[in-house]
């Protein structure tokens, strides 16, 4: 069985992301600047926006901060009126706040944060696991688990 070796870390990759970005936006003026001259008018590109977030830690949260629904805050905040476009989501790891696997109730409470979404479907959130998400035994055996973690499926995406 082979095992995905990560070489960077999520710290890196929020790095490079936002230097695309960064990117992006410095590259704005000179589009503009094309958009005005006399040359025929070209479509608009097609954007693919990505939301990326990461460490809702929902067990710790629910229990030790007051009842919040960290994951399905932000959620509901991003599809709001006052939100933000997205085509795909990035979690980035440690949607659980445990050590380990979420047992059976945490993950019961992640399917139904997630059930909170209106605009988009499940299937377009992509989970990565952080190191609260990982099998604690993997550890302990010197290997890091995969880095991927089989959550639990909301019934709409169960064939």
């Amino acid at each position: 069985m082979s095992r995905i070796c990560w070489k960077y870390s999520r710290r890196e990759v929020l790095k490079t992301l936002g230097a695309v970005g960064a990117g992006a936006i410095l590259r704005f003026p000179l589009l503009e600047a094309a958009k005005k001259s006399n040359q025929p008018k070209r479509e608009a590109p097609k954007q693919f926006r990505v939301w990326i977030f990461s460490d809702a830690h929902v067990g710790r949260d629910l229990k030790y901060g007051n009842g919040r629904e960290s994951l399905a805050d932000a959620i509901r905040q991003s599809e709001s009126p006052s939100g933000f476009d997205w085509d795909i989501a990035l979690n980035l790891g440690d949607i659980s706040g445990n050590v380990g696997l979420p047992k059976d109730e945490e993950g019961a409470e992640i399917v139904k944060q997630f059930g909170v979404l209106k605009k988009h479907r499940r299937e377009q959130v992509y989970d990565l696991g952080g190191n609260h998400d990982r099998a604690s035994t993997n550890r302990r055996n010197g290997g890091g688990g995969s880095g991927l973690i089989p959550l639990a499926s909301t019934p709409s995406s169960r064939t």
